[in-house]
């Protein structure tokens, strides 16, 4: 009779249970986490040790060596569930917030979130509603 409750469990690396875990399309493709993500941010995590760890980071890790102190790992595509290394870059705050700016310009004539108007409408609907007030603030002082 065979003992089936005594057989050792064979461990996976830590690099066998990330790739299990990703979709892998062709080189210049985002290779998306498929498993948990930070609730909120989109971000994926594994867990290891039962610490979490961010996905993208352990993917630049395995890739590229560790990542300097201070410093953020950033995506080039954008995507938040990317892991291909070839989309991660290390960058600091100041990078990811140009990065944001960035992207918040290339976007500025899609929809704001749940709202029928584009951003450029908004600011242009802002400018003249300030016009508006400006004439007739100025009208009133030249009554007075």
């Amino acid at each position: 009779m065979p003992r089936a409750k005594y057989i050792k469990r064979i461990r996976k690396t830590i690099e066998q249970r990330f790739w299990e875990k990703v979709d892998v399309k062709g080189l210049l493709d985002c290779w998306e986490w498929t498993s948990r993500s930070i609730r909120g941010h989109g971000y994926g995590f594994i867990c290891i040790n039962q610490k979490k760890i961010s996905a993208h980071r352990l993917s630049y890790e395995m890739a590229y060596g560790k990542i300097p102190e201070g410093l953020l790992v950033l995506h080039s595509c954008n995507n938040k569930k990317c892991v291909n290394p070839a989309h991660l870059r290390i960058g600091t705050n100041q990078d990811n917030a140009d990065d944001r700016m960035n992207i918040r310009k290339k976007r500025s004539n899609r929809p704001i979130p749940k709202s029928r108007i584009t951003e450029r409408q908004y600011k242009k609907m802002i400018a003249t509603f300030n016009y508006i007030l400006n004439n007739k603030f100025l009208h009133q002082i030249s009554r007075n």
